[in-house]
């Protein structure tokens, strides 16, 4: 019989409790009904939304930001929280140019 070693077990434990948190929406939190209530507010402006929150969405949110300052962006996102991709936020930020 071949024994686990601490490492395996460890990993096994941690994978189990993200499992368990992620299956009951832990530790990203879902919309709220005020969330929802400031979509739907009357604006004062214009109002850009966007779907997708992926990299194509954020560098348009960033490109019409920068092009008409007053405009309200709203990104609309499927997932419950934002997936880092390397250097995206580098990027968004205005620390790397277009």
């Amino acid at each position: 019989m071949i024994r686990p070693t601490r490492r395996q077990i460890l990993g096994l434990g941690a994978a189990g409790i993200a499992g368990l948190g992620a299956r009951r929406g832990w530790p990203f939190p879902r919309a709220s009904v005020g969330s929802a209530r400031a979509l739907t507010a009357p604006s004062r402006g214009a109002r850009l939304v966007i779907v997708g929150a992926s990299f194509a969405g954020n560098s348009l949110a960033r490109a019409v930001k920068r092009l008409v300052p007053g405009v309200e962006i709203t990104l609309l996102e499927r997932e419950p929280f934002f997936l880092f991709a390397p250097a995206q936020l580098r990027y968004l930020f205005g620390l790397v140019p277009f």
